[in-house]
């Protein structure tokens, strides 16, 4: 059996086009995954300058700390009033008497924290995680629970 294949001028023209088609593939995908993975990091990274400011001092009010990994710190008595920390790991955190007045804590994980007397009033917690949370001294007024219900409690 034989193919005609054309004479090498055809071939060359033929694969220069499926190679150039090619790259622009490629090079459309690359773009389109540099932008998804830019977007995904920036949509849930805590702004450093913010976690400094709370190191420093223990105050940060109205700060971008979303995503931030503040297991198992330290935080009594800061205020954090307005602050954004959804989906902030705040596994077994010293939270006692902190204040989260209208703080963003949606799909925070909050389990094992310790939250006695916190200000909790207009807190939004819906969809965290708040396993072995003990809330009794907690301030609960307008605070937005895991499921969504607004808890009027301590209003």
């Amino acid at each position: 059996m034989h193919f005609y294949l054309g004479n090498l001028k055809e071939r060359k023209t033929v694969i220069e086009f499926h190679l150039e088609t090619a790259m622009k593939v490629v090079k459309f995908l690359t773009a389109f995954f540099m932008a998804f993975f830019c977007f995904l990091g920036s949509a849930q990274a805590a702004n450093p300058a913010h976690l400094t400011q709370l190191q420093s001092t223990r105050s940060c009010v109205g700060c971008d700390l979303r995503g931030a990994d503040l297991s198992g710190v330290d935080l009594r008595g800061v205020n954090l009033t307005h602050a954004n920390l959804s989906s902030a790991d705040l596994t077994e955190a010293k939270m006692i008497a902190v204040n989260l007045n209208g703080a963003d804590l949606r799909k925070a994980n909050l389990s094992r924290a310790d939250l006695l007397a916190a200000d909790l009033t207009g807190a939004n917690f819906k969809g965290a995680k708040v396993r072995s949370v003990d809330l009794n001294t907690a301030r609960i007024c307008r605070t937005i629970d895991p499921l969504g219900k607004t808890v009027h409690r301590d209003c």
